[in-house]
């Protein structure tokens, strides 16, 4: 950790006005040596919590930017049974290193308890001179590769972790901006672990309780923390409805939040949905016999994918109905609608009567026109 912020101006500064290098300064030699790249220098750290001399070996460029790079290697230091696997982000440049500091900041204070469970361990930052220009690094435990995959398309134990980990960053005041599938780390257990802080900000949260996997969706405001609702939505954690009644009434029923796909369009779920009331939201000029059946189909695809273990409390169904939800027959993709009439194509001789008689009507304008300017 640095004793002193960085300052973000443009200029090289000399090292002792960022790291005051004092007897509590401890040493980290790097030596790096994947692929092309040789290199060897070293690096300070003003952490009392590091002791001795650290040494760093770099084996395999994991990450390359215009302004950082990021290798994986093994870790020596005093009171290391064994090297530890790590990986180490070099950056260089004011920006970068004041990005690099208020990371660091967040690792070594307010996610300090979160680390090998949420996030990874931090072993500390370090900086120096190298070259001619300043740079800085950090040294977190190496977790694995990143996710691979889109948020949605997760098992249901990726994504109840993935939740977990969003929940208890909030609950320590940090919040992420970026929310990227290749900022999630993955472990040998298939755990996940939240990296890239440099851009996090501290974060007073509104959420108190941790929301429900699995559950009905709630509304944003009963969540009380919008970006925790939008995470949780982009997992596709809840359930498209809810049984609780909401303020907006239309008719006799009581909306509730979500939505069930009904001919091609997203209708609202009701508190006590019927197949009866939502073939009465379907077109007029439809047959009522017909929009019916597709309602059985489009509960019955619903309450499938969303309700494998039973009939959702807003669904409302007679005993017939819950026999035919139960057996699950195969319904149409779509409702039946009547035969068009086939016709056969226009044949040339049609064509020519056609171009006849629309000639015969022309010249008889023009003769009209004709005689009208005569006379």
């Amino acid at each position: 950790m640095w004793t002193q912020p960085a300052p973000y101006i443009s200029g090289m500064k000399p090292l002792s006005s960022l790291l005051p290098l004092n007897a509590a300064t401890m040493l980290l030699q790097v030596s790096i040596h994947a692929d092309e790249i040789h290199r060897s220098f070293g690096l300070y750290t003003a952490n009392p919590d590091i002791v001795g001399f650290w040494t760093f070996r770099g084996k395999e460029l994991v990450h390359k930017g215009r302004c950082s790079e990021i290798f994986r290697g093994r870790l020596w230091g005093m009171g290391f049974l064994e090297p530890a696997d790590v990986v180490c982000k070099f950056v260089h440049g004011l920006p970068m290193m004041e990005r690099l500091r208020r990371e660091t900041q967040f690792y070594e204070g307010k996610l300090k308890p979160l680390q090998g469970a949420f996030v990874p361990r931090c072993y500390g930052a370090f900086m120096g001179q190298v070259e001619d220009r300043q740079m800085g690094c950090i040294i977190l435990e190496y977790i694995g590769r990143p996710l691979q995959g889109m948020f949605h398309n997760l098992d249901a134990q990726t994504k109840l972790a993935i939740m977990d980990a969003a929940f208890a960053t909030h609950s320590a005041g940090v919040r992420v901006w970026d929310w990227a599938e290749r900022n999630i780390l993955i472990d040998q257990n298939g755990q996940p672990r939240l990296i890239d802080f440099e851009n996090a900000e501290d974060h007073q949260c509104g959420s108190k309780t941790r929301p429900v996997f699995g559950g009905l969706q709630p509304r944003r405001r009963e969540l009380n923390c919008s970006q925790l609702y939008e995470i949780c939505d982009m997992l596709r954690c809840w359930k498209p409805g809810t049984a609780r009644p909401a303020s907006m009434h239309i008719g006799s029923l009581t909306c509730a939040t979500g939505a069930i796909k009904y001919l091609g369009e997203y209708r609202p779920i009701f508190a006590g949905m019927s197949p009866e009331t939502l073939a009465a939201s379907a077109p007029l000029h439809w047959p009522r016999d017909q929009v019916l059946v597709e309602a059985h189909r489009a509960l019955d695809s619903h309450v499938k994918q969303y309700y494998p273990k039973g009939t959702p409390p807003w669904l409302t169904i007679n005993r017939e109905q819950r026999l035919f939800c139960k057996n699950r027959p195969s319904l149409p993709s779509h409702a039946a609608r009547p035969p068009a009439e086939i016709v056969d194509p226009p044949s040339k001789e049609y064509h020519q009567s056609k171009s006849r008689k629309h000639g015969s009507r022309r010249h008889a304008t023009k003769k009209i026109k004709f005689l009208h300017l005569r006379g």
